[in-house]
This record gives C-alpha cells, sequence and structure tokens, in this order.
C-alpha cells in the first residue's frame, strides 16, 4: 500500500490515518422520506449527503445528528 522504501513508519502511520479520514468524508446520499408534491401525481423524495463517517455512526445508533453536506428534494 504505502511502500515507498523512503517513508518511515511513523509516515506510513499517518498516511494510513489521512487516507482513512478522506475516505469517512466522502459523501453519502441518504432518503429522508418521501411526501406529495406540489402538482397532481407527483413524488417527492428529501434526501441528504452526509459524510460517509457520520452516516455509519448514524446507522449504528439509529439517530440523526443533522450533520449534512446538504439536503433538497428531487420530485418527478
Amino acid at each position: 500500500m504505502f511502500s515507498d522504501p523512503r517513508m518511515t513508519s511513523n509516515g506510513r502511520r499517518i498516511a494510513f490515518a489521512v487516507a482513512i479520514l478522506a475516505a469517512l468524508a466522502l459523501p453519502k446520499r441518504v432518503e429522508l422520506g418521501r411526501h406529495a408534491g406540489r402538482w397532481k401525481g407527483e413524488t417527492c423524495v428529501r434526501y441528504a449527503l452526509e459524510p460517509l463517517g457520520i452516516y455509519g455512526v448514524e446507522s449504528a445508533l439509529s439517530t440523526r445528528f443533522g450533520v449534512a453536506y446538504s439536503s433538497g428534494d428531487d420530485c418527478s
């Protein structure tokens, strides 16, 4: 993974920690519920883009923290 011979063991640990933090910051689209739209026959889905790490903690604890990059509605 991090096999550069010039990299120290401490440098490898730091690179690994940065890689894990970057992966946990990736966005995950989470559906929050459905509701009727403005027009007849229209259905809207409420969504939020949350960091993957926050989503994992929320799923494990079965709660919502309200931390999201963005949120909105998709209507069709």
